[in-house]
């Protein structure tokens, strides 16, 4: 005679058993099955407006945006340049791109990304088909550039 928590256990490795060739069968498409239920079940549930990501970027390896910051920074009052020559503010650690898989993977309620850079080259990995690049002198006061301020920049991006 079975007891309860046998058939139990029996049907649930059952189940198990019929649903992993399924599994195996997305895998081997380049699907991944858990990602695939998160994004179906973040779609019954999209919000009713419309969400956009804004993200400001600047790639600090770029000797041009380099040259332009020191000489920016050397016009500065002493107290103010301590805290803007500090290069860890720019230090670019492969945040782009992890936001920008976070958005695609986990976000699909997204409608826009918009990308917010001093106008720098962009990453060869970038794709930007999908993606609004938008430079700092197109939303800011020609007097306030170059700028790097990040308060400043945002308290702008309105325009």
């Amino acid at each position: 005679m079975n007891r309860p928590g046998d058939l139990a256990a029996t049907l649930e490795a059952r189940a198990r058993e019929a649903v992993e060739p399924l599994k195996r069968r997305a895998r081997a498409h380049g699907h991944d099955v858990l990602v695939a239920g998160r994004q179906a079940r973040a779609r019954e549930s999209l919000p009713a407006v419309d969400i956009d990501a804004v993200i400001t970027w600047v790639d600090d390896s770029d000797p041009v945006w380099r040259e332009q910051r020191d000489r920016v920074v050397r016009t500065l009052p002493s107290d103010s340049e301590r805290g803007a020559s500090v290069t860890a503010r720019f230090r670019s650690l492969g945040e782009l791109r992890y936001t920008l898989r976070g958005i695609d993977r986990h976000m699909p309620w997204i409608r826009d990304v918009v990308l917010v850079t001093s106008g720098q080259p962009l990453p060869d990995w970038l794709d930007t088909r999908d993606l609004r690049v938008v430079t700092h002198g197109e939303f800011m006061q020609p007097g306030a550039l170059p700028t790097f301020n990040s308060h400043a920049i945002e308290a702008a991006m309105w325009r």
